[in-house]
């Protein structure tokens, strides 16, 4: 997925399904927050594929809207601790 800026801190990224909108909000140090992190397995893996080649550091998320939680933890797609990326 790639990253546009929107913002000052602000990046999104569209994903292919659905056309979901992806967000990272970023801090000056690389802290960043990670906001409904597309859709599919590999949507999700690219994502934090990007991030990390930025040098951001997930600290918050992923955060995923109350509608689309439930559908979200019965699909494939890890809930990646942030710890990880």
């Amino acid at each position: 997925m790639r990253l546009t800026q929107v913002a000052p801190g602000v990046w999104t990224a569209t994903a292919a399904t659905w056309a979901t909108l992806s967000t990272v909000v970023v801090a000056d140090d690389g802290a960043c927050l990670v906001v409904d992190p597309g859709i599919t397995v590999q949507e999700v893996g690219a994502l934090a594929a990007e991030i990390g080649s930025r040098g951001w550091r997930p600290v918050a998320g992923p955060v995923i809207p109350g509608k689309c939680a439930a559908g979200y933890r019965t699909t494939k797609a890890p809930v990646i601790p942030i710890r990880s990326w």
